[in-house]
């Protein structure tokens, strides 16, 4: 039996700048069901992406759970190549993800309606976690809190959730078992310590002592569970915020240098203080970092 030998489509036999007028040429729809053709397809066209998409630097989707399409809307007005798509584009969603992967764009916001579609997203846009660096969510969905949110998100590396009128800013490391909250809103400051992650951190404009002292209180006290927390740390813009931790426990003082799993070496002195339950104890400590003053405290 004699087998023929696979031949290239014409169009992909073009020299490189030829192809590229073509695909200038071309609709959405053709670029996006060529680049699944095959992987030299795909990385064909994400050579070009700046070219065609380059009017798209970020875009709104829209998931629509019922029908299963994402609409994407942009902030510039189309080329001529998207002549036939009134914004906002509707894609599928197997284009939707072709769509991230060739334009690039590492910058989504979402516009979710209901639970559902939040969820249904959440789980199609953590198989693209790889595609997207940010994550913008916009909703108005009632009965979620901010918990819930991050729950959802929570393979995303960076995540701004908007709900109403309140904003997060968070950054997820260390396989997402680290959050650094950027900006924030008091609600989340008075129960910091509900999120799953075993290291938190706040910026100095996110943070504000007075929560942090109730909490503290709290878990002295045994009055709040244990949790998954080990270490909380958070930049002090005001130096005498640690005096007021200070005082609002009982302490005893370590003057001995210890090491930190991820921050090193700690100066002394640092304090420790213990759950009523002895169930764990706690350093309270603050450290340079960068030339700023931060303190934190790690459960043990």
């Amino acid at each position: 039996m004699r087998f023929l030998p696979k031949r290239k489509l014409r169009l992909l036999r073009l020299p490189l700048v030829a192809f590229r007028e073509c695909m200038l040429s071309m609709d959405l729809n053709d670029i996006l069901n060529l680049s699944l053709c095959s992987k030299y397809t795909t990385n064909t066209i994400k050579l070009y992406g700046r070219s065609y998409f380059k009017e798209i630097t970020n875009f709104k989707i829209q998931f629509i759970e019922n029908n299963g399409h994402l609409f994407f809307s942009t902030p510039t007005p189309l080329k001529k190549h998207f002549y036939s798509y009134e914004s906002p584009l509707r894609l599928p969603q197997k284009f939707a993800a072709q769509f991230l992967a060739c334009s690039g764009c590492p910058e989504v916001k979402i516009i979710v309606h209901d639970k559902t579609a939040l969820e249904k997203f959440a789980s199609w846009g953590n198989n693209y976690e790889d595609l997207i660096t940010s994550v913008y969510c916009s909703t108005d969905i009632g009965g979620n809190t901010i918990f819930d949110f991050v729950n959802y998100f929570k393979n995303w590396k960076r995540v701004v959730l908007t709900h109403g009128l309140k904003e997060y800013h968070l950054n997820q490391t260390n396989q997402n078992k680290s959050i650094s909250i950027i900006s924030c809103d008091q609600g989340l400051l008075n129960s910091f310590w509900k999120l799953p992650h075993q290291s938190i951190h706040f910026s100095g404009s996110a943070f504000n002592v007075d929560p942090f002292v109730r909490y503290l209180r709290r878990w002295v006290a045994s009055s709040i569970p244990c949790t998954e927390l080990v270490d909380f740390t958070a930049e002090l813009y005001f130096p005498n915020y640690f005096d007021t931790i200070l005082r609002s426990v009982e302490f005893e003082e370590v003057n001995e240098e210890w090491i930190h799993p991820i921050h090193g070496k700690i100066p002394p002195p640092s304090y420790k203080v213990q759950r009523m339950d002895q169930r764990k104890s706690a350093l309270l400590f603050t450290f340079d970092k960068d030339g700023e003053r931060w303190m934190g405290m790690h459960i043990y």
